[in-house]
Formats: C-alpha cells, structure tokens, sequence
C-alpha cells in the first residue's frame, strides 16, 4: 500500500507563524536585548540577527563575526527543511529525529562549548 504524501508537513504553520512574529518584533520595535540591559555586558545570542542577515547576503565570515552560533542554527533547519521535502516525496518520517535529538552528554557538552566560545567571543568584541 503506497503512503500518503503531506506536503504540509515541509513547513509546519507554527513554525511559519513564529518565524513571522520573531521578523515583526526585530524590524518594527527598537529590540534591546534584555540580558545585555540589566547586566551590561552582551549574552550569547547577541548579534545573531545581524549574523542571520549576512548568511542571507552570502556572507559566510561576517556572519561567523557577528555570531557563531548562527551558521549551525542555520544549517540544522536547512538539513531539516531538505529532509522534509525527502520525507513528503518518499512517504517516509526521517525528520522526526531530527525535530527531537538524542541529548547525549557529547552532544549537551558540544552544545555548551558551542554557546561559551559564543558568549566569549560577544564580551570580547563588545557586541
């Protein structure tokens, strides 16, 4: 028996909704951050928007200066979205996994890593 294929499930619509509501705070209110704020001194995720724009340009090293962290958040929802395009063509449920990874100790350690050298690098520019 052939599978039903769900082109719907490409982009779900919460994820096209948050995506939306995320470009209508950066662009139409003067966004702050807010760790940034209260303790005077740039978080992690400080300068991924602008880093997100030069991804957008193409521009893979100015967006690694604004922020490291963009081009992997980047590159995870790219495989994502290709592999829901496989899914919905095959019939199969590959992305499932990725919409729910394992979080071995590697992985968390990883991710920490990933976010300190972020933040680290944010203090020392003065992002």
């Amino acid at each position: 028996m052939k599978t039903q294929h769900h082109y719907s499930q490409i982009i779900k619509k919460e994820e096209l909704l948050y995506g939306l509501l995320i470009l209508v705070f950066v662009y139409l209110f003067d966004y702050n951050c807010l760790f940034k704020s209260l303790f005077h001194i740039p978080c992690a995720g400080c300068g991924i928007t602008r880093a997100f724009e030069a991804l957008l340009r193409l521009d893979v090293m100015g967006s690694l200066h604004y922020n490291v962290l963009a081009f992997p958040i980047v590159l995870y929802f790219l495989v994502l979205f290709c592999v829901r395009i496989i899914d919905a063509v095959k019939g199969t449920q590959n992305a499932k996994r990725l919409e729910k990874p394992v979080m071995t100790p590697a992985v968390v350690l990883f991710l920490i890593i990933l976010v300190s050298i972020s933040w680290t690098m944010n203090i020392v520019r003065g992002l």
